[in-house]
């Protein structure tokens, strides 16, 4: 008889488990008699936990999920923590999308419906983003920093593209001089997720868009040269306008909607996210530093199942890495196939990190690398959705069989995470495995 044993990834628990086990044996029903399936539930004896209840952990004891409704709360009412928790959230969401604070605004420019040829005006704002940086002085500065940075191309793409959208118009229309901030914003925004045309310019990207400094400097002298192009020039300063570009935005009302799925909302919910969360990091963790022992485990059930036929090791995730390592160490006899989903060995081969096959940092070796001969049969899947698959058939090859790892890409249906955890659900991936699986069976 052939068993098919089952080897979970990392933070998957009990209930979690017994779930995956269903759905893999309901999946392979009707190969039975001639296949059986098993599972290794590592993570209850060898998978992590908090020993001493989080006392690692800054507000765990404290942070159990109550949530409060004002920025106020979470800041003591300081008015400079009020203002940086606002940049941060800002740009937070000018990160996901450059127009974030237009779509904002732009639900309340009009509750009916709009004239024709409304979205097709030129505001003046918009003219005054279009004039060259040098006619202000704050431009002239901006301007210096761009071409220190090698980014004057980038920029100049960077201000089509936002002037080119409908949503700014709409909302520019209304001339409110607060607009002027966000659209500096989502100037600076659009340049940051723009490709650059030269390598010098990549890193500068880079470099901005780690720095929230440099950020809020760029978008107040932007902010500044589109205030000087517009109005008059009056008693401000550049910089006392840079440091005062975002007090009208603590009062909008459309920032709270960013507040409710940024970053700070997080601090009151630490223990929340840290349980959901240190499971799945810390079983990594603990494979790195004790991984033998479950390598050794994998092996001894493996010899176990193979007195009886055949064995198919089916592994998820880390349990794909621990499969892995230990037919390289270990190469357990009967060990006829390995089934990996959504499994990182290959990339943690590439990036030395696995056990079983360090890496020297140099030279470089030539691809492919060769496993042992022992090296069972490998089929390895994985959606181009879950983040934390990877490809096996260029790392390795397999020289005693000859044949080299097969990857096979299936479309989960969902976005990452949730595609990560879909495999055992996709009939694609069941008819594949299946005829090799038959194969097997004496």
């Amino acid at each position: 008889m052939t068993t098919v044993l089952f080897i979970h990834g990392t933070g998957t628990r009990e209930i979690a488990y017994r779930t995956a086990l269903s759905q893999i044996r309901e999946q392979l029903r009707d190969l039975q008699p001639g296949i059986r399936v098993e599972g290794f539930y590592w993570g209850g004896p060898l998978g992590t936990d908090l020993h001493f209840d989080g006392v690692s952990i800054p507000g765990y004891q404290t942070s159990r999920g109550v949530l409060t409704t004002d920025l106020a709360d979470e800041t003591g009412a300081d008015p400079t923590q009020v203002q940086a928790e606002i940049r941060s959230l800002i740009w937070e969401q000018l990160e996901r999308d450059p127009l974030f604070e237009f779509r904002q605004l732009g639900a309340a420019v009009s509750t009916g419906a709009l004239p024709p040829g409304f979205d097709q005006q030129w505001p003046e704002a918009l003219e005054a983003l279009q004039k060259p940086l040098a006619a202000t002085l704050s431009g002239q500065r901006l301007a210096v920093l761009l071409g220190d940075a090698h980014l004057d191309p980038e920029f100049r793409g960077a201000v089509e593209a936002v002037s080119e959208s409908p949503l700014v118009r709409t909302v520019l229309t209304a001339d409110v001089p607060r607009h002027l901030p966000v659209l500096a914003r989502a100037t600076l925004a659009t340049l940051l997720v723009l490709p650059a045309q030269t390598e010098a310019g990549s890193d500068a990207l880079d470099d901005l868009a780690l720095d929230p400094k440099k950020r809020d400097e760029w978008a107040g002298l932007l902010a500044e040269h589109l205030r000087d192009v517009r109005y008059p020039p009056d008693t401000r300063g550049v910089m006392d306008f840079a440091k005062h570009a975002f007090d009208d935005l603590v009062k909008a009302p459309f920032v709270w909607s960013a507040a409710h799925v940024a970053t700070w909302r997080a601090r009151k919910r630490r223990r929340s996210l840290t349980d959901g969360s240190s499971a799945a990091v810390g079983d990594i963790l603990w494979y790195q530093a004790h991984g033998r022992r479950l390598r050794d485990e994998i092996a001894r059930q493996a010899a176990g199942y193979a007195q009886e036929g055949p064995v198919v090791l089916l592994a998820h995730s880390l349990g794909g890495i621990a499969c892995v390592d230990t037919l390289i160490e270990q190469a357990p006899p009967g060990v006829k196939l390995l089934i990996t989903a959504g499994s990182q060995a290959p990339y943690f081969y590439e990036i030395g990190a696995l056990a079983s096959k360090p890496l020297l940092p140099a030279p470089r070796p030539p691809l492919p690398h060769a496993l042992p001969g022992s090296f069972p049969r490998w089929l390895n899947f994985h959606d181009p959705r879950d983040l934390l698959s990877y490809l096996a058939a260029p790392i390795f090859q397999t020289p005693g069989s000859s044949v080299p790892p097969a990857d096979h890409e299936l479309d989960n249906g969902c976005s990452f995470p949730g595609s990560h955890s879909a495999y055992w659900q996709n009939a694609a991936l069941w008819d594949i495995a299946k005829p090799v699986l038959r194969s097997l069976s004496p």
